[in-house]
């Protein structure tokens, strides 16, 4: 029996992904024999672990997995999308009672605070929390390998700048990577830029909208919206389909996360590196 569109479940294709396909072939895993469905999360034991800190719905998760990880994830809010293994709780607390259990950390702290998208909130005296410094020290005291995500305003170290383009994205979503306990060994993909004004691209962030873009402030001539001829039915299919993501994954979620994309590269080569050790 087949589950219904919308079904709450972990197998992240009964949904169906940004192409449009349902995939539930069977294969079996090449490291501990086990069959399972090629769409569905698949705990080894052979794999290695990453923790998945400030998870949201799982967009950094998901490029770990196909990277050939096993994933948790922690988040302080409940998220009913995570495809992965999930625990509800304090990024840090948890980090700092069960990190030393994986072979690498990722941590996405919430970047409102350093985001140009929330720059016209903070100029009229919102505040939003800051949670980076006290991850790192956090990350420092557990001494597993890491890597810190954010946007390129956060106060992080740039060892690695990563964006849409190097990935065939549609999407230009520029973040940056602080590593800890490792050097990471391979420069970020070439790339050519691409343009939201020539609809080459989209602008992913708040509730889904066609966001305006050109020069001037919002609402103020000059800044027009471009919706791309390469659209799909609803603007939150086109944002996933623009970040390679699920397209189940709520409006939110989505301009929370990253590309899959970005997390697979970084996987993939620490993976040699988390062998040597």
């Amino acid at each position: 029996m087949s589950k219904k569109k919308g079904t709450k479940t972990r197998n992240i294709y009964h949904r169906k992904d940004s192409t449009g396909k349902q995939n539930n072939r069977r294969v079996t895993c090449k490291f501990c024999g086990t069959k399972h469905y090629e769409s569905k999360y698949h705990y080894c034991v052979y794999k290695p672990s990453v923790l998945d800190l400030y998870c949201c719905a799982g967009g950094a998760a998901l490029g770990y997995y196909q990277a050939g990880f096993n994933v948790t994830g922690i988040d302080i809010q409940q998220r009913n999308n995570y495809f992965a293994d999930f625990i509800r709780a304090d990024a840090i607390e948890y980090l700092k009672q069960h990190g030393h259990e994986y072979d690498f950390v990722h941590a996405s702290p919430p970047c409102q605070k350093y985001s140009r998208s929330t720059g016209q909130w903070r100029a009229q005296g919102r505040t939003y929390v800051d949670l980076v410094d006290d991850t790192r020290d956090a990350l420092r005291e557990v001494g597993r390998p890491y890597v810190i995500e954010n946007v390129p305003q956060a106060p992080l170290r740039k060892d690695l700048e990563l964006r849409g383009e190097m990935f065939g994205l549609k999407v230009i979503r520029k973040r940056i990577f602080e590593f800890g306990g490792l050097v990471f060994p391979t420069a970020p993909p070439p790339f050519k830029a691409i343009s939201v004004m020539r609809g080459e691209a989209v602008i992913v962030y708040g509730n889904a909208s066609f966001k305006s873009t050109g020069h001037g402030n919002y609402g103020e001539p000059g800044r027009r919206q471009i919706i791309p001829e390469w659209r799909k039915d609803t603007v939150r299919e086109t944002w996933a389909y623009a970040m390679g993501m699920p397209n189940y994954i709520t409006d939110r979620e989505l301009s929370e996360s990253i590309p899959p994309a970005y997390t697979r590269f970084i996987g993939e080569n620490v993976l040699p590196l988390l062998h040597r050790r």
